[in-house]
């Protein structure tokens, strides 16, 4: 009800499988987000992360590795999503959701 009644403090629980937050910062370590996102992936030289939608951040991961998104923004992340797989995606949304904004 609170979301039909576009109330910004509705909540979600997403469902993700166990251990895909925890493979999701070794991914997130791993590439190396926080050089360009921030210490603490709430954004520096590039948008925050932590606490964004899940389902924002597939879509924009996807879009990026896809190659549709074409904006000056995209172009450095466009490599790197371009080796991510779908449950990479799942896990390193499931992660930055899952930080505190």
């Amino acid at each position: 009800e609170a979301f039909e009644a576009r109330d910004s403090r509705a909540t979600f629980t997403v469902f993700v499988p166990p251990g895909a937050p925890a493979e999701g910062a070794r991914l997130a370590a791993a590439r190396n987000c926080k050089s360009c996102h921030g210490a603490e992936l709430r954004g520096a030289l590039a948008p925050p992360l932590a606490g964004r939608s899940p389902s924002y951040l597939a879509r924009q991961l996807t879009d990026m590795r896809a190659g549709t998104r074409h904006d000056a923004g995209a172009a450095p992340m466009r490599p790197i999503a371009a080796t991510l797989n779908n449950h990479q995606i799942l896990s390193l949304t499931a992660y930055l959701a899952s930080l505190p904004p």
